[in-house]
């Protein structure tokens, strides 16, 4: 019985969080866009040596910022499975 409600519990947690990653949508989305950009500024700054520490970590922050809005929206579509 007890593993039962800990297996409700469990769903409810899951659908309140998913809802609330669904209610910030805008927001993981520009977490995107920003992730994206930095990313490819960061390419172009591989460019020169001067240069290359600031690439290294735009490139490093664009690459977190598309991780985190491909993560959001994974996460959304699994309510449908």
């Amino acid at each position: 019985m007890k593993a039962a409600i800990k297996a409700y519990i469990h769903k409810e947690e899951v659908r309140a969080a998913r809802e609330l990653v669904k209610h910030y949508e805008w927001l993981h989305t520009c977490i995107g866009i920003f992730g994206g950009v930095s990313f490819f500024v960061g390419s172009i700054f591989f460019l020169w040596p001067a240069w290359i520490k600031t690439g290294t970590w735009l490139f490093i922050l664009g690459s977190l910022g598309m991780l985190i809005d491909s993560a959001c929206k994974a996460f959304i579509k699994m309510e449908k499975w």
